[in-house]
C-alpha cells in the first residue's frame, strides 16, 4: 500500500488515519479513513462534519491518490505523510 494521509479520522475516535483516494471515474480526490470507511468529499465539509459518505457506497473505481495527483490538486498543501 501506498498512500498520503491527512490526519487522524474524528469519526472513528482517532483509530484510523483519512488517506486521500482518487474517484478514477470521475478524477476527484476525496478523503477515506482506512479503518471505518468514512469519507469526505473535501477538507471543509471534513472540519465542519458534513456530507459523510462510506467507502462501500461508492460505486466507480477508486485508488490511493498519487504524490502527482495531489500536487495536481487544490490540496496540494494539505497531506501530510506518505505510508508504506
Amino acid at each position: 500500500m501506498s498512500a498520503y494521509w491527512y490526519q487522524a479520522c474524528p469519526k472513528c475516535h482517532e483509530q484510523g488515519r483519512l488517506v486521500i483516494k482518487k474517484d478514477i471515474t470521475y478524477n476527484q480526490l476525496f478523503l477515506c479513513c482506512d479503518e471505518c470507511m468514512a469519507c469526505w468529499k473535501n477538507i471543509k465539509d471534513l472540519n465542519n462534519n458534513k456530507n459523510i459518505f462510506y467507502e462501500f457506497s461508492i460505486r466507480s473505481e477508486t485508488a490511493y491518490a498519487s504524490e502527482e495527483d495531489i500536487k495536481n490538486s487544490e490540496w496540494n498543501n494539505d497531506f501530510k505523510i506518505y505510508i508504506k
